[in-house]
Formats: structure tokens, sequence, C-alpha cells
């Protein structure tokens, strides 16, 4: 989910690759915002959908069957994948994972989208250095990317 300020900001920047779907936030009465916060009260949220697309090598996710009926491909994480998308705050270690599966994309394949995902691995958002740098302008030092590679 992303705030209100972050949809504006990638809209104004023609983000590529994604859409905004409003969600719906209420709170229990104990709920505080802490003294900090920008805002006083919850702000709007959005859904973030990743509609941008491409393909690589299928090196995170292996075919296990195809419909003899429609033709539809079922896809499986391979566990090194599992492992490889854990990012330091996932990891219990508060480091990277030693040797992740590289993400690697077709160029050919890429359509400008400053997001896509992935056809044979829809669970890890591959992003431009320009999304990165504007979800960063915000003060998100937070942030974990690892590196994609075109081959």
């Amino acid at each position: 989910f992303v705030s209100k300020r972050l949809k504006e900001l990638l809209e104004k920047e023609k983000i590529k690759g994604v859409e905004f779907v409003e969600i719906k936030t209420k709170h229990g009465q104990d709920f505080a915002l802490g003294e900090n916060a920008y805002l006083k009260k919850i702000p709007q949220f959005f859904q973030m959908q990743i509609t941008g697309r491409a393909d690589g090598p299928e090196s995170w996710m292996k075919k296990v069957s195809v419909c003899s009926v429609c033709g539809r491909t079922e896809w499986a994480l391979v566990p090194a994948a599992i492992r490889s998308s854990l990012g330091p705050s996932l990891s219990g270690t508060g480091k990277d994972i030693t040797n992740p599966l590289p993400i690697n994309v077709y160029p050919s394949s890429w359509q400008g989208d400053d997001v896509f995902l992935l056809t044979d691995n829809s669970s890890v958002p591959v992003i431009t250095e320009r999304f990165l740098t504007i979800v960063k302008s915000l003060g998100n030092d937070g942030i974990f990317a690892r590196p994609a590679y075109w081959v």
C-alpha cells in the first residue's frame, strides 16, 4: 500500500507500470499516531497494482504443469527463490542473504515501465533507478533493492 502523498508524486513524475486503487481505512479506539507523524489523522492509502510486465529466463520459477484444456501454465517458486525474495528486514539477521538468485530481464521484452514483474516471477517487483530515486526523495531510506540484469 502507498500513501496519497506517494501516489500523487508517482503520478506527477509519470511513473509507468502501476495503477492505484483506493482502499478504505479505519482504526479502533486505542489507535494513536506517533507524535512525529506527518499527518494528525490516518492518511488516505492506495493499493499500488503493478501492471508492467517483461520476460526473463525461468530462474526463479519452474513450470509445474500446463492445463490441457486452456493452456494455462502453473508455476512454483524454486526453493532458492523463496530465500532470495527476503531482504534484510526479513532475513532475521538485518543483513542481505548471501548469493541471492539474480533477477534477469530480456531487454527486448521491456516496455519502458518503471515498475514491472517478470512473467515467470510475479512476486518480486523490478524497479528502475528513477523509481527508486523518486521514492527516496520523500525521505524513505528504508528501501532495499538488489540490481536486476539485462541478459
